[in-house]
């Protein structure tokens, strides 16, 4: 089995999207309100995601079709043979982890601005999970690294094995921090206002 990224980006996007739109009622009106420069960086944060999720795809993708490619009695071959597509896949995987990174990086600038509490805390936890994400992928593409730098396939299984779970410890992680920051933004409806996307 092999390391798989999330396949829905939409619900994220349309979770975030939910509160760009809805939070407007969220803060009290005046000159100390953020809320527009929030929204702002929401809607950048999703454009980072999507790009993200488009680019860990790709790589999982030719990241199981490597795997497939591989023999035992084989491995020293396989491994030339595969070097090109093991280098796109690493990038594919690296360039998702900088997009996250980039998503992350946007929730917590919005966190900071002068916004509601509630929505404060649900960005704060949507900047861990994008974090923790950002880590998933690089842990991703140390898998096909292993290919290029294993000597024998019982090195490439060892290093495959580590890797793997350290990549399901972070998606454990992440999917936590995504429910919790749900959790926070279902429990205070009245503050992130109607929930219409979402019907």
């Amino acid at each position: 089995m092999h390391p798989r990224t999330k396949r829905h980006p939409l619900p994220q996007i349309l979770l975030a999207l939910t509160v760009l739109i809805n939070l407007l009622s969220a803060c009290g009106s005046g000159g100390a309100d953020e809320t527009a420069k929030a929204n702002q960086l929401i809607a950048e944060a999703n454009t980072a995601i999507d790009a993200g999720n488009v680019s860990a795809l790709a790589a999982s993708k030719k990241n199981d079709w490597i795997f497939q490619e591989i023999r035992d009695t084989t491995f020293a071959d396989d491994k030339v043979r595969l070097k090109a597509a093991a280098t796109e896949t690493i990038d594919g995987f690296n360039q998702s982890a900088l997009k996250f990174r980039e998503a992350a990086r946007k929730f917590e600038e919005a966190n900071r601005l002068r916004v509601n509490d509630k929505f404060k805390e649900y960005l704060l936890l949507k900047s861990q999970e994008f974090n923790r994400n950002a880590e998933k992928m690089e842990t991703a593409a140390a898998i096909p690294q292993a290919v290029l730098d294993s000597d024998t396939i019982e090195t490439l299984r060892q290093k495959f094995d580590e890797n793997k779970t350290r990549y399901e410890q972070l998606e454990k992680e992440g999917k936590d921090l995504a429910d919790r920051a749900e959790k926070v933004r279902a429990e205070n409806k009245d503050q992130f206002q109607s929930d219409n996307a979402n019907k």
